[in-house]
Parts: C-alpha cells; sequence; structure tokens
C-alpha cells in the first residue's frame, strides 16, 4: 500500500475516532477505503495488483510434495487421530531450548498419547533438533518435514496441512507454535505451556465454552489491514464482508501462535485454500514477505477473524 493511501486511511481513523464509532460512519468509512483500495489495486504496478492477487483464483490442482520432504517418522500407524496436533515450524535456532522445555510439559503424561508433534524445519538446524531430548517426549508420535522457511511461519504451517490431510491423520485441535527471536514475546504468547496442569485447565475451557481458537497477545484490527482480507473475504462473500467492517471491533492474535479447532481451520481452508501455498513462493522470490501489508501479515489477521466470519456465516444460512 503506497504512503500516501496509508496516510489517508489513517486520517480517517483518526477522525473517526475523535467522533466516536457508530455504524453509520463506521459503514461510509467502509465504502470509502473500499473505494480506493479498488482504485488502488487496478495500478499495474501496485505491490498488490490485481494480476498478482489472482493467483487465489488459481484453479488448476497444485501438488504441494514438492515444497516439502518427510525427514522422520515415527508414527504409530494403527492411532492416527488425534486431540491434539502440536505444529511447530522453527525457522531457525532461536529460544529452541525455551520451545522444548515448554513442550516438555506433555512428558510422561496420559494425555501425551492424544498428542502428534509436527516438526518443519529447515536442514540447517536439523541436528540441533536431534541433539534434544525430542523422542523422550514424543515416543511414536513424531513427524519432521524439511521446507524452505517460505512465507516465515505460515508457509511451512499451509505445507504440514497439507502433510496431514494427504496421510489422512485427524485431529481435534492444533497447537500452532514456532520460533521467536524475542523470549519475551514468546513466553508473553505462551503462558498455558508453563506447566501441565496450567494448559489442562485452560484446554477444559477452550473445549467446555466450545471456543474455535484461542490465544494471548491480542490486538486491535485497524483499518490499514484491509488490503488483501477485502480481497480473500470479499472474494469469497462481499456481504460477510461488508457485515464484518462495518459492525465489528475486531482483534486478531499477533504473533499466529495459538490453538485453533479442526472445524475453524477447516473453513479458513475454504478462504485460502492450500493450493495457495504457491503465492508464498513468489512472495519469497520477489522479497515482498517483509512488507508489513504483506498477505502473511493479512492470514495473520484472518486466522482470528475468522472465528467472527464462520459465525456470521452460520447464523445467515
Amino acid at each position: 500500500m503506497n504512503k500516501e493511501l496509508i496516510e489517508k486511511i489513517i486520517e480517517l481513523e483518526d477522525k473517526l475516532v475523535k467522533t466516536n464509532f457508530t455504524k453509520k460512519n463506521k459503514k461510509e468509512l467502509f465504502i470509502l477505503i473500499k473505494n480506493k483500495i479498488n482504485k488502488y489495486l487496478d495500478n499495474p504496478n501496485c505491490l498488490y495488483n490485481k494480476n498478482f492477487l489472482n493467483l487465489f483464483n488459481y484453479n488448476n490442482g497444485i501438488n504441494l510434495d514438492e515444497y516439502y520432504n518427510l525427514m522422520y517418522s515415527n508414527l504409530n500407524n494403527k492411532n492416527k487421530s488425534y486431540e491434539i496436533a502440536i505444529i511447530l515450524n522453527l525457522g531457525s535456532t532461536a529460544n529452541l531450548d525455551l520451545l522444548f522445555t515448554k513442550i516438555s510439559i506433555f512428558k510422561n503424561s496420559l494425555f501425551s498419547n492424544k498428542i502428534l508433534l509436527l516438526l518443519t524445519i529447515t536442514e540447517e538446524i536439523y541436528l540441533n533438533v536431534l541433539k534434544l531430548n525430542l523422542f523422550d517426549i514424543f515416543e511414536k508420535n513424531i513427524i519432521i518435514l524439511r521446507v524452505k522457511n517460505k512465507g516465515c511461519d505460515i508457509g511451512p504451517y499451509y505445507l504440514s496441512l497439507d502433510y496431514l490431510i494427504k496421510e489422512n491423520i485427524n485431529y481435534e485441535y492444533i497447537l500452532k507454535l514456532h520460533s521467536k527471536t524475542d523470549t519475551n514475546w514468546l513466553n508473553n504468547m505462551t503462558p498455558y505451556l508453563k506447566n501441565k496442569k496450567i494448559f489442562d485447565d485452560i484446554f477444559n475451557n477452550i473445549k467446555e465454552k466450545n471456543l474455535l481458537i484461542y490465544g494471548t497477545n491480542k490486538m486491535y484490527l485497524d483499518y490499514r489491514n484491509l488490503l488483501c482480507l477485502d480481497y480473500i473475504i470479499d472474494n469469497y462473500s462481499n456481504s460477510l464482508f461488508e457485515e464484518l467492517f462495518s459492525n465489528y471491533r475486531l482483534s486478531f492474535i499477533a504473533g499466529t501462535i495459538f490453538i485453533i479447532k479442526k472445524e475453524l481451520m477447516d473453513f479458513i481452508l475454504e478462504l485460502v485454500p492450500l493450493k495457495n501455498y504457491i503465492y508464498f513462493e513468489e512472495l519469497y522470490s520477489s522479497n515482498h514477505s517483509i512488507y508489513e501489508q504483506s498477505i502473511i501479515h493479512s492470514l495473520e489477521r484472518l486466522f482470528s477473524i475468522s472465528e467472527v466470519i464462520y459465525k456470521l456465516k452460520n447464523k445467515t444460512n
């Protein structure tokens, strides 16, 4: 998004904040920004012009096998259904010991028999992973995929989902984790992994309240994040998109570390199917993934607000 457009949206946002948000003026803001975004997308030189975004309409079958390799699996073939699939992407060795300390809360627990650990790692850090006591924690429920770290943590996450689907491995919930260089931020996003009792209490609460997604470190979604979300959601349902951004004050889980129910994850894959992993390849090769308004940042927000979209969808059906 160019600087002029960002400044205009900020100006409009600030004006509305000062005059209080109402359904009427939020609707006006929605229409104004949407028109500006559509005009911006018509520019062939913009970062996300319509030709580039048309990858989301790519309907031919895409085989993602070429983007990952199975390095290790000690999966028990007799049990391919798990209560939780922990999907952990290691794009670097940052806080590696801390991450494995956190998941070690499941060691020697009856609950661990219901947990699958799926690691996505680059070949460069494979030896570092082997030095940890990983196999003492998950005796027969480990899968390691070698990936190129494209799409930050979300690209490998999509490849993990592709593998689970192709291998017919079922789960009820996903605990999505990934390496973070900022130790404080990692701890702030995973207080429920301090010990087993805390995790069990929170997880039982998630199930009792039928929460579709759970995470800490929440931030409010502002209208500057509309660019790619507009294309993704509006392409799925124009009426849902308009209602969503005209009537709701939305927040998202910053950092994409969360617990998500399969029911909601399946819906997200309707919005942004697995075949769109190819988009991360395009972003990586063009260095566009570093931009704040990239599709990666939009998906970070979409994972959280999809719960509201899903409930709106079921409400209207």
